[in-house]
């Protein structure tokens, strides 16, 4: 059918059906009792079968088809590291002259791809520059995103043509498999070669350490290094940052040099091994380090973060008595990489704010505790838990308690307002802008409210404006949707904000009245003293967030000294939400509960194994014990004192009093005290892992593949376990993957598209809810495959050759016609359906409508009655006489002067002629000649028009001879 203006995807299905359907509607009309005439039957069954005939090529899928010659080409650019300089350019300027070459009706597209790939250039029909501006990840070059990119940009049909601008170096997965795809689907795929200029490359092939070992066993580090061309330099080797070899290397072309470094001094715990090769030659800098994990199995590591390292002493002295190896350091300990974090087993945090911590480090805690199996404690103290500012972060999501209070009876009612800075310059930032993170911020700080507090919300510029006018927060969400319609822009001027603030706070009747202010401006010089004075005398407190070097910084101070208030600065715009929270934590509740009391057993845990009666405290700061938790301790307001918590392979532990500075300094010298703190910390810490599942991670064309090999208590494969894993990579996502069985003992998981970077794999084994054991493994995958070849080869060859794909000689033939004939198909269900339904009406009409014996005849004298009438010529000829007479006869009696009265016309019943005015008296004059009066001719007979006409006719012609004579 390919000369045919139609095309039918399914014709022994519409020809199947259509005969099934004709049947039983010839059945149906066999053993119908409709009365009707032999003819109606069978134009009625005619017409029904025209109406399935066109269903049946709806459902089959007609297509109206029409040829074309047009060509669409779409350009994809090799932007990867390897193609870097030259390349790059010569593939800019083959565009550009294959666009010169192409016809008026073909169009073309560009995009460029490296690890991801980016449209440069949609679709168009001409291309005069090109600037190649887009910049994909250029540590990769992912053949197969490229192709899946620039199939969308491909229209469904007509001449389609993939030109692929590459070395063919690939990393990622494998494109064979996209470019046999794409040419099933009719995509012309023509690949051009890129020559990249590389010169002499030397790298860090691998570092090949075991996984796991005792402390104070000697094991050996391997470094593998490789060269394209001979090569010398110094090669290095660190544990955790500290050196433990050095040595000059060389290396020949083509030939792995293998170097060995032992070592024995590692400490318990995960540590990471770094390789790094300083040559000439060399090439990139990306390949010249690699890295590696080698877990020492060894006397507990613990690691004690403080904002005051130094107070931390009875603490260190409590715990490395219990046996346990302490590091106490400051803030800048906290592990910034996962890797970090594992060299521990565990980690406390004391009276540390959410404020001095990264995002990127609150998430390697999470991570630490659930992939990692690693185990976190926080200790409390008046900067801790929620006056902290923890709330909605990522540690508070693996701590066994929430950082709101949700005991009202014990702390006062409070109306907060907010005063945001809306000015233009709170628009611009990276990512999320520092407008929309106040927002944020904001609505944090409202949903903290218990709803008897009020909450009010101020945006201002130039001038101030209620977003929110100080109302009950009992409808969070509510107002939520309302702080989210500020928009930035305009200048800064605080004084209107804080004016509008004080003046609606005066009138509020809670206990606490407190404004928070933000700005990242300068603004006008104002009395604000005077202002804040009076705020005061209204005991309304005022705190400041100055956001960033360009705000006013010492006024923000200024004008939290005198607000009594407190002062904070930030040039990260994503911490401001902590801000927030941290400052309505501080202002809305007494959450610091400084009141002398008995700790309550709750329930018996292992941590209270061997401990007696506890002594009393001074203090803690109040939480939430989680639904899910397990609280141990409590206070006199049955509020949490301590609290552990299962999460992934880890634990976490909530101990709401501090280590001894301000509260607790009675647990520091008593027995049992010390032996629960000891305890706690020992429970929490890192479980061994179990031998009886061993992991592997292996990585291949940038997807990881995960290996357990299960066994039980004999040493037998075991079959059919129930097994989860997860994966957390640099990004710190924890990604869950299903292990399925693919040998006695062995399960598989394979993860797409990995990130160079460490991998942490977790693995548990269930029986119902319970974790029967647990272990956990970790592969370093330093970088990209793109940054393995030495040799280009002719990548593109092996590419062609392996998908089928052809080779362009030149640009004239991105837009040369293939020699087939493109078709272009447009389905026709539309028209199919629309007549199908207007013939049905007909098949309705012809089965259901009755009509009366002769309509037919009937119908044509109706309209022959509508039509109009023709009359005979012979009536109006005769008039046309009668006027030629008429006319004559007024001329010959004005000729003669004969004087004789006209005959009166025909008297009008209907209505009367009007009296003729008097005239003038005529002069007198000789009287007329009598004359014999004309014999009167009989009136037509009322009705006898045809013969009424005659007799006036005839009379007129002898009063016309008379006249003559």
């Amino acid at each position: 059918m390919s000369g045919w203006p139609f095309a039918l995807d399914r014709p022994l299905f519409a020809l199947g059906l259509f005969a099934a359907l004709l049947a039983v509607t010839w059945a149906i009309a066999r053993t119908s009792r409709a009365r009707s005439g032999p003819g109606r039957a069978t134009a009625a069954l005619v017409v029904r079968a025209i109406v399935l005939g066109l269903l049946v090529l709806a459902l089959a899928g007609l297509q109206w088809r029409r040829e074309r010659d047009d060509v669409t080409t779409v350009f994809a650019v090799d932007w990867s590291d390897s193609t870097r300089g030259a390349p790059r350019e010569r593939a800019r300027e083959w565009i550009l002259e294959a666009a010169k070459q192409k016809r008026p009706q073909d169009r073309l597209a560009v995009l460029q791809f490296g690890r991801d790939a980016l449209v440069e250039e949609g679709l168009r029909e001409d291309l005069d520059e090109l600037a190649l501006a887009s910049t994909p990840r250029p540590d990769g070059s992912d053949l197969s995103r490229a192709l899946r990119l620039a199939r969308g940009l491909l229209p469904p049909d007509g001449l389609r043509r993939v030109v692929l601008l590459t070395d063919g170096a690939v990393d990622g997965e494998d494109p064979a498999g996209a470019l046999r795809d794409a040419r099933e689907d009719g995509i012309d795929v023509v690949l051009v070669p890129l020559a990249a200029e590389r010169g002499p490359e030397t790298l860090v092939d691998e570092i090949v350490a075991p996984e796991r070992v005792h402390e104070g066993e000697p094991y050996e580090v391997k470094v593998v290094l490789r060269s394209s061309a001979d090569a010398t330099g110094i090669l290095s080797v660190t544990r955790d940052g500290e050196l433990i070899g050095r040595q000059e290397a060389s290396v020949e072309a083509g030939h792995p040099a293998a170097y060995r470094f032992v070592d024995r001094r590692a400490a318990a715990g995960s540590n990471l091994y770094r390789a790094h090769f300083d040559s000439e030659p060399d090439g990139f800098a990306q390949n010249d380090a690699a890295e590696a994990l080698v877990r020492v199995e060894g006397q507990p590591s613990v690691l004690l973060v403080s904002p005051e390292p130094e107070t931390m002493e009875p603490a260190r002295a409590l715990f490395e008595a219990a046996g346990m190896e302490m590091r106490v350091a400051g803030l800048e300990a906290v592990p910034t990489t996962l890797a970090e974090a594992a060299r521990y087993e565990a980690i406390v945090l004391a009276d540390v704010e959410s404020i001095e911590l990264s995002v990127r480090q609150m998430k390697v805690l999470r991570a630490y505790v659930r992939e990692t199996g690693g185990g976190l404690l926080m200790v409390g103290g008046p900067r801790s838990f929620g006056p902290g500012g923890w709330y909605r972060t990522p540690v508070e999501q693996t701590l066994p308690v929430d950082m709101d209070v949700r005991n009202e009876k014990y702390y006062p009612s409070l109306a907060l307002v907010t005063a945001l800075d809306k000015s233009g310059s709170m628009a611009g930032a990276d990512g999320a802008s520092k407008m929309d993170l106040a927002k944020e911020a904001a609505a944090l700080a409202i949903e903290l409210l218990h709803p008897r507090d009020r909450a009010g919300v101020i945006a201002f510029d130039s001038a101030a404006k209620w977003v929110v006018e100080p109302t009950d927060a009992d409808k969070p969400l509510a107002l939520r949707e309302r702080i989210g319609t500020i928009r930035a822009g305009g200048g800064t001027d605080i004084y209107p904000a804080l004016d509008v603030a004080a003046e609606a706070l005066a009138n509020e009747r809670t206990v606490l009245k407190h404004v928070i202010l933000l700005s990242d401006g300068v603004s006008a010089p104002r009395d604000f003293k005077t202002l804040i004075e009076g705020m005061r005398g209204n005991r309304v407190t005022l705190s400041t967030v100055a956001v960033g070097n360009d705000a006013d910084l010492f006024t923000m101070q200024r004008l939290a000294e005198w607000g009594g208030g407190r002062y904070y600065f930030t040039a990260d715009p994503a911490s401001i939400p902590r801000i927030f929270t941290k400052e309505a934590f501080t202002t809305a509740r007494s959450f610091v509960v400084e009141e002398r009391f008995q700790p309550r057993v709750v329930r018996p845990h292992p941590v209270l194994s061997g401990a007696g009666s506890l002594p009393a405290l001074d203090g803690y700061v109040a939480t939430t014990i989680k639904p899910d938790a397990e609280l141990v301790l409590q206070s006199h307001r049955e509020e949490p004192v301590l609290a552990f918590r299962r999460d992934g392979l880890g634990r976490s532990g909530a101990l709401t009093t501090d280590l001894g500075l301000r509260w607790a300094s009675s647990w520091m010298v008593d027995e049992s005290a010390r032996t629960v703190l000891a305890q706690s910390l020992r429970w929490l810490s890192r479980r061994a892992e179990s031998e009886r599942l061993r992991v592997t991670i292996e990585r291949s064309r940038g997807d990881l593949l995960l290996a357990v090999e299960a066994r039980d208590e004999d040493g037998a494969y075991l079959n059919f376990a129930r097994l989860e894993a997860s994966l957390v990579g640099p990004e710190l996502e924890p990604r869950e993957l299903e292990l399925e069985q693919t040998a006695p003992g062995r399960y598989e998981a394979r993860l797409e598209g990995a990130e160079p970077g460490a991998w942490f794999a977790s693995v548990a084994q269930l029986a119902g809810d319970r974790v029967v054991r647990g272990t956990t493994a970790a592969r370093v995958f330093p970088y990209s495959d793109e940054y393995r070849l030495l040799e280009s080869g002719d990548a593109v060859a092996r590419l062609a050759a392996a998908a089928g794909a052809s080779r362009a000689s030149s640009p004239a033939e991105a837009f040369r016609p293939t020699g087939e004939t493109a078709v272009s198909l447009r389905p026709a269900w539309r028209e199919l359906l629309l007549a199908a339904a207007l013939l049905f009406l007909l098949d309705v009409a012809l089965r259901r409508v009755m009509l009366p014996a002769g309509w037919a005849g009937k119908l044509a004298a109706a309209v022959r009655r509508r039509l109009p009438q023709r009359r005979s010529a012979a009536p109006a000829e005769g008039l046309s006489r009668l006027k030629g007479v008429k006319a004559r006869t007024g001329a010959a009696t004005r000729r003669s002067g004969d004087e004789r009265p006209a005959a009166a016309p025909p008297r009008r019943e209907s209505a009367p002629a009007p009296e003729p005015a008097p005239a003038p008296a005529p002069a007198k004059a000789p009287p007329p000649k009598a004359e014999k009066p004309a014999p009167a001719e009989p009136e037509p007979a009322p009705g006898d028009d045809q013969q009424g006409f005659r007799s006036r006719l005839l009379a007129a012609k002898k009063r016309a001879r008379r006249d003559e004579k």
